[in-house]
């Protein structure tokens, strides 16, 4: 444990697995921020200096899904890395079939050292 490094922007619209997400990354070592909205995580990213990668799901209430999040956060700050998850299939290859460059996604459910190992090689592609 402890071996993070770096700033993380936690998305979740779920109170509990945001919660469980944030006390993880930090006993390894991740300085974590989070929302629960996608315009909550645009603010944050708007006015926050150094965010390292932004883990979002993909399904969110609201309007905005992570698809469209990414691309916004994409725009702010070009040297965001971004990993989804989602615990629907479907929604999984986004709108082009695809997932991004530079991104990766972690199926839900998922255990702790599974998100721990896929934050550390998100970070270091």
């Amino acid at each position: 444990m402890g071996a993070g490094k770096g700033t993380v922007l936690v998305l979740d619209d779920e109170p509990s697995l945001r919660l469980l997400c944030r006390v993880n990354l930090e006993l390894d070592g991740y300085r974590v921020l989070e929302a629960a909205t996608a315009p909550a995580a645009i603010e944050i990213l708007k006015r926050k200096d150094k965010i390292d990668l932004l883990f979002t799901d993909i399904v969110l209430p609201g309007g905005m899904n992570g698809w469209e999040l990414a691309r916004a956060a994409a725009e702010l700050r070009d040297d965001l890395k971004v990993l989804f998850t989602s615990g629907f299939p479907e929604a999984v290859f986004g709108p082009d079939g695809v997932l991004p460059q530079g991104a990766s996604l972690l199926s839900k459910p998922y255990r702790s050292d599974e998100l721990a190992r896929r934050l550390r090689e998100s970070l270091a592609a």
